[in-house]
């Protein structure tokens, strides 16, 4: 699969795979969490709205990292400047990082009945 992009190494090539991914889940969340904003008979309609309200950050920092993720990423695969290492030890960073403020977003923002202690 790599071969056909011009990606020839294993590191290039699994570099576009964790892309793929990352870019399918990232869809698959912000998606989610939209259909949830939009619709009142969502069990999460609520959680989304608080969300929405109380932590306005929350979807663009999510998209900015996502975005500079998916740029080193391809940076990566095309082993531009020759610094494939790098691209991908910040790329993961920049995941790492989405993922600490998505899990912080949930534990305080999920409805009462499913996490006890939120806002």
């Amino acid at each position: 699969f790599g071969a056909w992009l011009g990606v020839t190494s294993l590191a290039r090539t699994m570099g576009l795979m964790a892309m793929l991914i990352q870019e399918a889940l990232f869809l698959w969340e912000m998606s989610g969490y939209h259909r949830d904003l939009r619709n009142r008979n969502r069990p999460n309609y609520q959680s989304a709205m608080t969300v929405a309200r109380l932590l306005p950050w929350f979807v663009p920092v999510r998209i900015g990292l996502f975005l500079l993720a998916a740029v080193l990423l391809w940076a990566n695969c095309f082993d531009y400047l020759g610094q494939s290492a790098v691209w991908c030890s910040v790329a993961f960073v920049a995941l790492l990082a989405s993922q600490f403020i998505e899990r912080f977003v949930f534990f305080t923002a999920v409805i009462p009945l499913r996490m006890p202690g939120g806002i």
